[in-house]
């Protein structure tokens, strides 16, 4: 019987660790660098999900400040005919969310820059 228990926290463990690093794969494409400049290239929407202060401290050229927790109350400002460019600092949490929302809501072009803008190599604004 305890052995039941002891399996079951394991997979439990095991879940909560996985996860959050195949999360990003369900709801949006994750692209490195190379393959997010070429996209911006093409003229996807280039979406800054963090919020305004560390927007306007430092972003990438041509992005747009919609922050992760009013993309709901945001959703008329994308196309649903162009890629959707989304990234943050880092590792992609509020991306993740955002890109599950947008997916939720019909938008099938999503995507996240893998390392975010900590390990970006393109063309950035600071103030």
């Amino acid at each position: 019987m305890y052995w039941i228990i002891n399996v079951v926290l394991i997979l439990i463990l095991i879940l909560v660790i996985l996860y959050p690093r195949f999360r990003p794969r369900m709801v949006a494409k994750i692209l490195d660098n190379k393959q997010f400049n070429l996209k911006i290239s093409e003229n996807g929407q280039l979406i800054d999900v963090r919020d305004p202060k560390e927007f306007r401290m430092k972003h990438i050229m041509g992005a747009r400040n919609l922050p992760y927790n009013q993309i709901e109350q945001s959703l008329s400002a994308f196309s649903k005919d162009k890629d959707i460019l989304l990234y943050e600092n880092g590792r992609p949490q509020y991306a993740t969310r955002v890109a599950g929302k947008l997916k939720k809501a019909g938008f099938k072009n999503v995507f996240i820059l893998k390392d975010g803008l900590s390990k970006w190599g393109g063309k950035v604004k600071t103030s």
